[in-house]
Order: C-alpha cells, then structure tokens, then sequence
C-alpha cells in the first residue's frame, strides 16, 4: 500500500498536465512598408502579419508603440521638449492609429495588422524604432505580450548634393570645384548652409631629440627642442577664401543651386582619391556628408647627361649617343619619346634622330638611344638641342633640352699610301725643271 502512493500520485500528474492547455505565443511575420528607407515628410503604410503558434486567443488587439531613437550618437533615450518621458520618436515618427484589432485567431492561423506611419518633415536622419504589442483573452486569462520592435531607417536629409564638377586637382596647386545642391523633399527648406571641412595630412613629422647636456648645447649655439612639439600640420585639401560656410538661402521642392568653392592642394598632397568632408545646415537640422575628390599629380622630365661612344666623337665616323631620361615627378611618364632637332653637323640613317623611350617611374630613370655621324667642320663642343615629349594625368608636355658632345679637332696623319703622289709630283717638278735648264744652257752655248 506504501509503494502505490506515489504511482497513484504520479498517475495523477501525468492526466492533470495532458488536461491543461498550452499557450503557445503570438509571432510577428515579415513586415511590409510602402517605402524604405523613409524621408522626411513621409506617410506610408505598414503592413503586420501576426500568426497564432499556440491556442485559440480571442480578442486580439495589436498595439504600435514608440520606442528610443537610434541616431549618430547611438541610442538616444535623452527626454526632448514635452511631456516627461516622451522619447525623441513621438516629435519625429506619428501613427495615425496605434492600434488594430484582429478579433479571434485560431491556433496556425494569420492575420494582417495595418498601421499608417508618418514622418515629421524636421525628423533628424537615423533609425526610429517601433514597438509592436498584442493583448488578447485565452481560455485562462487576459494577457499582454511583447512581440517585437520595428527598425525603421530615416534618410539623413532631403537637401542632397546632386552633383560635383571639376574634382580635380594637382599637388600645389588650386581649383575652382561646383557643387551644387538640391531638395528633394516636399517642402520649402529655409536657411541652407554649406559648411566645407578640411582633409588632414596622412602623416606629420615628428620631432628630433638631443642627447647633449643643454650646456653644451647653449655653448655650440644650439638649442634643445622641446618633448612632443610638433611642425604644424597642413591639411592635404583645404578651402580657399573667407570662411568655410557658404549660405545658399531657402530652397523650394526640387530647387538646385550650385555653389562653387576654391580648393587648394598641399604640394605633398600624394596622388590618390580623398574624401572631402560636408556639412548641409538647414532651419530644422543638419547632415554629413563626404565628397570626393581626385588628387592627379604631375611627372617631372628632364634629361641630366648624354654620353657618346667613343667619349670624343670623330668627324665622319659613326657613334652612339645615350641620352638618360630621369623622371621626379610624382606620376608616371607615358610614351616618353626624344627627338633631336635638325643640325647641319648631324646626320644618320632612317629615323635616326627619333627614339621611344616607353615608361618612366616616378624616381627612376630612362634611356633613348641613338646612331648618328658627326660632319666635318663641327666644333669641339657641339650643342645638342632635344625635344622631350610625355604625357602623364594632367594630359600631353613637351620640353626642350640642350647638351654637348665633344667633337675631335686632330686630323689624322696620311699613310705613306696616300703620300705617294706628293712624292712622284715632287720628283716630276724637279726632273721638269733640270731638263728645262738643260736645255736653255745648250742653247746659249751654241750662241
């Protein structure tokens, strides 16, 4: 009879806990808006499935609530101007009807909840987050349950750019850019400003130290420089002109107004895409916003030496002129080719006064070779004037050069080949000139 009581209890258990109903919780589809993301101004309608996992609920009332404000500063519970405990959400994101009743639902079954949602026209740009509820009655109770939050993202602004020309710019040197912008809202936006940031330098230098004792340093006429100071750091592209805050005025829906800025580039500014950061300010709010500009540099050409082969160059005779090409710039030398202008003194075969030289790397160096013979008469330093011509990011250059080749000046002497007929010549004069006396001494003999 012991043993039985605890069968009997367990037995009892097991019936009770098959009798009593499980309450299953209500689920949230997937969501459905008009439009995504939101602007400012906005009214759009959203569609919320709700689905019945567990028991039949009766009654079934779906709530839309406001929630915090998910903007650049993260989750923003901060109480703004109204009543205490108002989230920013309720200035910003309205429901026309916070509730939506879908009367009884049966156990699997769905239904739709419907909600219009709309956008203050001066809600600040980020995330707005909504709270859906349902209360229902089951067979035991009434209850109120959580079923989850709405994300929804609000774009930042309705003033917009809408376009960037000339965004161009070398090291060194300025640039006149547009940009214009635009409202693409609904409303009359009023007090635009632009305001135009700087791009920092990528690096900066840092400063030396000294081991000397300040003494000894004071003595030589030195100073000891200070731990942590710093040479001033000068922004890589900054704004020319009086103040970085252009005021653009009011601007109508679908108003553009161009604005043009003066840019100027550090000359250490290396080559590459940056990121210009903008600020729109406007009665109601702001927005960020980053533009981006080219920075293209320049290749820097010149020729530092030619050398002959042999070193001194003799008339008449074929030789080697090897002219280097050294680039300084800070972008390549494409189609880099040397062309030697006319010279009465040179001359040569086909195109020899033409040579392609290819690419020249920034710091390196190139070469062009040419096959030419140096005339008679030529001076001892012959100038040698040349034309350069590349094209890099800033389009086609050309320059002008001048060098000089020595020339040899010593004439070679004659072999006895070639002193052969000087001789007999000689021999010739003389044997013309015995005979010749010869005969005018016979003659005045016989007289």
């Amino acid at each position: 009879m012991m043993r039985s009581i605890p069968i009997l209890s367990l037995l009892v258990l097991f019936i009770c806990a098959a009798v009593i109903p499980t309450v299953g919780a209500l689920s949230v589809g997937e969501i459905h808006f008009d439009k995504m993301p939101l602007s400012p101004g906005d009214k759009v309608n959203l569609s919320i499935p709700i689905i019945n996992s567990g028991d039949k609920k009766s009654d079934v009332v779906v709530q839309l609530q406001q929630a915090t404000f998910s903007g650049l500063m993260g989750n923003n519970t901060f109480m703004m101007s109204g009543e205490i405990g108002e989230h920013p959400s309720a200035k910003s994101i309205g429901i026309l009807d916070g509730s939506d009743g879908l009367g009884d639902l049966r156990s699997g079954e769905k239904r739709i909840a419907h909600f219009v949602v709309y956008v203050a026209p001066d809600a600040v740009g980020g995330i707005y987050n909504l709270n859906i509820k349902a209360s229902y009655r089951n067979a035991f109770s009434s209850k109120t349950e959580m079923l989850g939050t709405i994300s929804i993202p609000v774009e930042s602004s309705y003033i917009i750019i809408s376009n960037v020309s000339d965004d161009v710019i070398a090291p060194g040197s300025a640039n006149e850019m547009t940009i214009e912008i635009k409202n693409v809202g609904r409303n009359t936006v009023k007090n635009v400003v632009l305001e135009v940031g700087t791009i920092s330098p990528t690096s900066s230098a840092t400063p030396s130290t000294s081991m000397m004792p300040g003494s000894i340093m004071e003595m030589m006429g030195g100073t000891i420089p200070s731990f942590g100071e710093e040479e001033e750091k000068v922004p890589a592209i900054s704004l020319v002109g009086s103040g970085n805050r252009l005021y653009i005025g009011d601007l109508s829906p679908g108003e553009s107004r161009p604005v043009e800025v003066k840019l100027v580039a550090d000359p250490k500014t290396k080559k590459g895409l940056y990121r210009l950061p903008v600020t729109i300010h406007h009665r109601g709010g702001s927005s960020s916003d980053s533009i981006a500009v080219r920075v293209i540099s320049r290749a820097e050409v010149s020729i530092p030496e030619i050398e002959t082969s042999p070193r001194e160059v003799k008339p008449n005779t074929t030789a080697t002129l090897l002219v280097t090409i050294e680039n300084n710039g800070g972008d390549d030398a494409r189609s880099v080719r040397v062309d030697i202008l006319e010279d009465r003194y040179l001359t040569g075969k086909g195109s020899w006064n033409s040579s392609y030289a290819g690419t020249v790397a920034p710091g390196d160096a190139g070469s062009a070779i040419f096959q030419m013979t140096v005339l008679e008469g030529a001076p001892e330093k012959l100038p040698i004037a040349m034309k350069i011509s590349y094209t890099d990011d800033l389009g086609e250059h050309a320059i002008v050069a001048k060098k000089q080749i020595s020339v040899s000046q010593v004439k070679e002497a004659k072999s006895p080949a070639e002193r052969v007929p000087v001789l007999v010549i000689f021999i010739v004069l003389v044997l013309a000139v015995a005979v010749l006396g010869f005969y005018l001494y016979g003659k005045r003999v016989k007289k």
